[in-house]
């Protein structure tokens, strides 16, 4: 994707902040359930503390950065969209994070000295890097993370799922791809297994009946919103036990990589 598709982009972020607004899903509340699978998988995993140097690579407008400034020495976020870093730089008061800097610079090429990072954080960025750039843009983040140092990548791997802009890899292919940079990796976590999709359209899809039996043009039932609600919190222990059990056929995965 081109450096114009994220500034466009990044002005539908700036009409409508919201913390899962870069989830590809049609129900906000499901992207506020993978949010949340998202963040247990990927703090699961990057343990973090205040003596730590991180990079957010692929920012864009801080959703993740200011979730993990407060916990780290100094936080750089770098994104290709010039509009995602004004915005990101924009909120850094209102979000107190005065630990934090952000840089326009693309993934393949970053402005930072061989082994500047303890850990590296990049979330839903590689799988949209072409293949002619994606071994490019895993150097540098290998380059720029320190001996010992950790990578902590969420990306999908729904493999038929690639399309012009989405180019998923198998676990097998993530692992190699940072395998051949120095980087083993150490565990994964499943982001979700269990298929809300359905269940959730079907709980938005019921209306309100109001006397008479006639409904209200245009509402939607206060009973769908509780039974979408529902449905999330309840399919969490079905998705963590079967996440255990079939994590493999997750559509996305967090992994975790550590410099040999």
């Amino acid at each position: 994707m081109t450096e114009s598709f994220w500034d466009k982009r990044a002005r539908t972020f700036a009409g409508k902040p919201s913390p899962t607004l870069s989830i590809s899903a049609h129900d906000e509340d499901y992207k506020e359930y993978k949010s949340f699978l998202q963040r247990r998988a990927i703090f699961g995993l990057f343990k973090l503390d205040k003596s730590m140097t991180v990079l957010d690579a692929g920012c864009g407008v801080g959703r993740w950065s200011f979730e993990i400034a407060p916990k780290v020495k100094r936080l750089y976020g770098t994104d290709i969209s010039g509009g995602m870093i004004a915005i990101a730089n924009g909120l850094r008061k209102e979000k107190n994070a005065a630990n934090a800097k952000f840089l326009k610079a693309p993934a393949d090429k970053l402005p930072f000295k061989d082994g500047f990072f303890d850990a590296v954080l990049v979330v839903t960025v590689l799988q949209h890097v072409p293949e002619k750039r994606l071994g490019r843009a895993v150097a540098e983040l290998a380059r720029v993370c320190r001996k010992g140092g950790r990578i902590c990548v969420l990306e999908s791997t729904r493999e038929e799922a690639r399309s012009a802009y989405l180019h998923p890899r198998s676990l097998q292919e993530w692992e190699l791809l940072f395998k051949r940079h120095g980087f083993a990796m150490k565990k994964w976590a499943a982001i979700a297994v269990v298929p809300l999709d359905p269940l959730f359209g079907a709980a938005a899809s019921l209306k309100l009946k109001v006397s008479h039996g006639k409904r209200k043009p245009g509402a939607r039932s206060g009973v769908s919103k509780l039974l979408k609600r529902m449905v999330l919190f309840g399919s969490l222990p079905f998705d963590t036990h079967l996440a255990k059990m079939f994590g493999s056929r997750s559509n996305q995965k967090a992994m975790l990589f550590e410099r040999a």
